[in-house]
């Protein structure tokens, strides 16, 4: 039987991510070349994450309960966390109306795909697919080689990591706290299942509205309201949960060849693109 390899240290989450970004990059430019295909937002996210995962879990055969926790969450923990997913949505607006002011919004193509395609079609693509798929890799995969560190680092640098990825400063900053408060989430509760909910009601109740055109009078009034309260239900979603800390936080070597090229590619594709 095939050994399985040690997959939960830095090194080899740095270099999965360095190596997905440099598989994205590639992907993108074979795309740019061929005819454009107006269900490009259908198949992206399968080339592009799917399959990278699919060479994970194949090639380095770890063991799936460490990579993605699945521990069962309480009932009223899953009210918390799809009460937390609506409440924190204006707050991440102002994030994004922050960023908006140094970068560009990049809505154009979706706003094409809003007007002319089927909604179920849409939040499948762009809600299901990346809740389920980004999870795996950034709270998953990333988050797992993270184990052994400072968790507050480790949780820092994954919403930093998963900020990188989206090649796009008008998202940098909500996709940094968001990727921040994910990992929080799958830390505490032990499940990738709870960053997945909350990913996907973010994910498409933002859609939902850009498709019906849909938006608040005046969101830094909404933002300041629910801030306070996304703020209490994500302190009592912590609360309710019970982990035990497995004090092996040995300081392990974060700042790796490989996420050092992949933080200076990434920025270097947001500032000339």
């Amino acid at each position: 039987m095939k050994r399985r390899k040690r997959m939960d240290n830095p090194q080899s989450a740095n270099k999965f991510i360095f190596n997905l970004l440099l598989y994205q990059i590639f992907i993108s430019v074979i795309l740019n070349r061929l005819p454009k295909s107006e269900y490009s937002f259908v198949y992206f996210p399968l080339i592009s994450l799917f399959i990278p995962i699919m060479i994970y879990f194949f090639s380095a055969r770890p063991k799936i309960s460490q990579v993605l926790p699945t521990k069962k969450i309480s009932k009223k923990n899953l009210c918390l966390l799809i009460l937390f997913a609506f409440s924190i949505q204006p707050v991440m607006e102002i994030f994004s109306m922050l960023s908006a002011i140094f970068a560009k919004n990049p809505t154009q193509n979706l706003t094409v795909t809003l007007e002319t395609k089927p909604l179920w079609l849409i939040i499948f693509s762009m809600a299901i697919m990346p809740a389920i798929f980004e999870e795996i890799i950034f709270r998953g995969i990333i988050l797992s080689g993270y184990r052994n560190v400072n968790r507050r680092l480790a949780f820092f640098l994954n919403g930093l990591i998963f900020a990188a990825i989206h090649l796009n400063f008008q998202q940098f900053l909500y996709a940094m706290m968001m990727g921040i408060i994910f990992s929080v989430l799958v830390f505490y509760t032990q499940s990738i299942f709870s960053s997945m909910l909350v990913h996907f009601i973010f994910n498409a109740t933002q859609l939902i509205f850009a498709f019906y055109k849909l938006e608040f009078s005046n969101i830094f009034i909404f933002g300041m309201i629910f801030a306070p309260i996304s703020f209490f239900l994500f302190r009592a979603i912590i609360k309710n949960c019970t982990i035990e800390m497995n004090g092996n936080e040995k300081g392990e070597k974060i700042l790796t060849l490989p996420l050092v090229l992949y933080f200076a590619f990434a920025f270097y594709i947001m500032y000339f693109n």
